[in-house]
């Protein structure tokens, strides 16, 4: 089975989108629910270095400049083909 890769910027789409999908369902989940969870799906080794850190989001309504700077600093660069 191959995966295919998604970039960063793809991830921040895709939760965004998830995110108003949940939000119009009724949900009272938060975006850095949202953003953690689908991050520890996607990326687990980068999930668990901002878990109970200050750059965590799972407790707030978005994820911070910081958060953002240092999970896409980790992200995997695309793979050559």
């Amino acid at each position: 089975m191959t995966t295919q890769y998604v970039s960063y910027n793809e991830f921040l789409a895709s939760a965004s989108i998830n995110y108003e999908m949940i939000k119009k369902a009724g949900s009272i989940l938060r975006y850095g629910q949202v953003y953690f969870v689908m991050l520890n799906d996607l990326c687990p080794e980068i999930a668990s270095k901002i878990l109970s850190t200050p750059l965590d989001p799972f407790y707030h309504d978005k994820a911070s400049s910081e958060t953002h700077a240092f999970v896409e600093s980790l992200w995997p660069a695309k793979p050559n083909p």
